[in-house]
């Protein structure tokens, strides 16, 4: 019983300080370390001109993430060097490296060289201390607010460019083909019936254009597969992400053509024309205020012309979009 008590607290102390950040200090052994008081004025510079002459070199800090860390703010990794300097006789730290929060820790790290100056610099040293905080206050970058641009009764104009797109095409009589390529354009209209759902009808061009954007080139024959459509889709919005989901009437084509200087259409030559209809599904993602990125899938499964038929035809694309509120609803404040 009493060895199981004993594992029980080691395992409980190793957790608790596994909870804390990772602190090393280095110590220059040639000064003799005089501990200050808790109430000892610890001084943060972020600059090294602003050290003060007659401050001497204790030593240097690191503080880390210790792997579980919990309590690693910028505030609290700022106290706790400064609970740190204080150990060692140090009343000015110079930050040399300040790590933010990313995709490998969520703590700030910091880097460090600890001073101690004796002589009456206070005044100076709060000056600076003030002034520096405003500095780096504004050198943060402070994270894009995503307000809210989804309200019931706004009307919102829709410009898309379908970017990259794969297209699978059956032509009657034909063997399924499968082309990519880039460069389209996309136009519409949403209305939110509700905060959190909207209707959308939109008319959309793909290409398959060998090039990601259009250059100058010489006429040449090219095969080509290209496509457009109209889509009427219901959707539904979760924070910063959309869903949609409904029907789409498409015309594809399929074949030879020239294209000329700075011509991403070709003329057509020869090739296959249909009308089909489908279903499309839709999801974007808001990156940047009026900026979203996209995916669309595009099956079609019922061909109308050139013979009332079942095939299966797809399309799959990767867009950049924008939206731009065209009426907003007067009784809610912007």
């Amino acid at each position: 019983m009493k060895q199981k008590l004993i594992l029980y607290l080691v395992f409980l102390t190793l957790m608790i300080q596994s909870c804390a950040p990772l602190v090393r200090t280095n110590l220059d052994n040639k000064l003799e370390v005089f501990p200050m008081e808790e109430n000892t004025k610890v001084f943060i510079i972020h600059n090294a001109d602003s050290i003060p002459d007659q401050s001497k070199l204790v030593g240097d800090i690191d503080i880390d993430d210790a792997g579980f860390t919990t309590n690693c703010k910028r505030k609290a990794i700022i106290q706790l060097a400064k609970k740190e300097a204080r150990k060692v006789g140090a009343n000015i730290i110079y930050l040399t490296e300040i790590r933010t929060p990313n995709i490998w820790s969520t703590c700030y790290r910091i880097k460090g060289l600890l001073y101690r100056n004796e002589a009456d610099k206070f005044t100076y040293l709060n000056a600076v201390e003030q002034v520096e905080k405003v500095i780096e206050k504004r050198k943060e970058k402070k994270p894009f607010k995503k307000e809210n641009i989804f309200f019931d009764g706004d009307i919102r104009l829709k410009l898309a460019l379908p970017y990259f797109n794969a297209l699978s095409l059956k032509p009657k009589n034909e063997l399924t083909s499968f082309k990519t390529g880039f460069i389209g354009e996309s136009i519409g209209l949403e209305y939110s019936y509700k905060p959190d759902r909207f209707i959308e009808s939109n008319f959309s061009l793909v290409l398959t254009h060998f090039h990601p954007i259009p250059i100058q080139q010489y006429e040449v024959e090219v095969e080509y597969q290209n496509s457009y459509y109209f889509s009427l889709t219901n959707n539904h919005v979760f924070k910063e992400q959309t869903f949609g989901y409904g029907l789409n009437y498409s015309v594809n084509y399929k074949g030879v053509g020239l294209t000329s200087l700075s011509d991403s259409i070709p003329s057509y030559n020869r090739g296959h024309q249909s009308t089909s209809i489908g279903f499309t599904l839709n999801t974007y993602k808001r990156v940047w205020r009026h900026l979203n990125i996209g995916v669309i899938y595009r099956p079609t499964f019922f061909r109308i012309k050139p013979k009332n038929e079942f095939n299966l035809e797809h399309l799959f694309s990767i867009e950049f979009m924008w939206r731009i509120r065209l009426r907003r609803n007067k009784k809610y404040k912007y």
